[in-house]
């Protein structure tokens, strides 16, 4: 593993130091919208990770 990674790895974790390194246009420019953090991404998709009901209400359907 790269130095570089270590170092970043524990300073986030450990020291709670961020890295902030610049941020490229990519993402907006290939879905034509802006970028989203973890937190709005996870917040969007939570359903999807919710224990599924079945509509029926057999457990196992």
């Amino acid at each position: 593993m790269p130095r570089e990674y270590v170092d970043a790895f524990l300073g986030f974790f450990v020291a709670g130091r961020l890295d902030e390194a610049t941020l490229c246009p990519t993402v907006e420019q290939v879905t034509g919208r802006p970028p989203r953090n973890f937190e709005q991404w996870a917040t969007a998709h939570a359903e999807a990770f919710a224990p599924h009901r079945a509509a029926s209400g057999d457990p196992g359907a």
